[in-house]
């Protein structure tokens, strides 16, 4: 966007031996809410991962 900042879009990530892999890409309306049950449902589908969830900046959000 020209002349302001957008709002940024949120990535689940999960780590593995190649690095953090992104497993989920929600919008940037998304609540607080919903981004941690999304984080949880990633912990459940990847056990024993760190998870984590980053803006398209790159910038931690939340992490378990």
């Amino acid at each position: 966007m020209v002349g302001g900042s957008s709002m940024s879009d949120y990535w689940i990530q999960f780590l593995d031996t190649s690095g953090w892999r992104t497993c989920v890409n929600l919008g940037s309306n998304s609540s607080s809410g919903l981004i941690r049950h999304e984080m949880e449902q990633a912990q459940v589908y990847y056990p024993g991962h760190r998870i984590r969830c980053v803006n398209d900046d790159g910038r931690l959000i939340d992490m378990l």
